[in-house]
């Protein structure tokens, strides 16, 4: 999936409106792999306050994607200081969702998510004690399988 800023622009609609639109359209039609287990739905706050209790769950969470040079994370207003890392599960990695979703964080503006705020549901699997390749450290994980209902915005978080 393309953005076209001129073709927005024919249609009468700005690019951000435009970029929602995308993403709404994208988030409604199914995604990721046919799982029977419904997950349970909770919070970032929730997961870090309670890693125990969530532990190789299949869970569903609203949350802010960050993403810098060391990884992307989900984060939550509510408990600034805390998040979780966002990994997307291997066989959901080429479904148009994610590609979508990578395509906004790479190539729209400066890359990561420093000059804009991306806002989703995001759908799969935590870990509590994740280890984390190449590394002694670890750490929780969301290994994502879905991603839908995504908001942009643009300009500084």
């Amino acid at each position: 999936m393309k953005f076209h800023p001129a073709s927005a622009q024919v249609l009468g609609v700005n690019s951000r409106s435009y970029l929602v639109f995308i993403f709404a359209a994208v988030g409604f039609v199914a995604s990721g792999p046919a799982n029977a287990q419904q997950p349970i739905g909770t919070d970032v706050c929730s997961l870090v306050a309670h890693p125990n209790q969530f532990n190789k769950q299949h869970v569903q969470v609203r949350a802010q994607m960050i993403r810098g040079m060391h990884g992307s994370a989900l984060v939550d207003d509510h408990c600034k200081r805390e998040g979780v890392d966002f990994w997307i599960a291997k066989d959901a990695e080429t479904h148009p969702d994610f590609k979508a979703l990578d395509d906004i964080v790479v190539h729209h503006g400066n890359l990561g998510t420093s000059d804009k705020t991306i806002v989703g549901t995001f759908t799969g699997t935590f870990s509590k004690n994740q280890k984390i390749a190449g590394t002694h450290k670890k750490a929780m994980v969301l290994r994502a399988d879905r991603v839908e209902n995504l908001d942009v915005h643009f300009g500084k978080p």
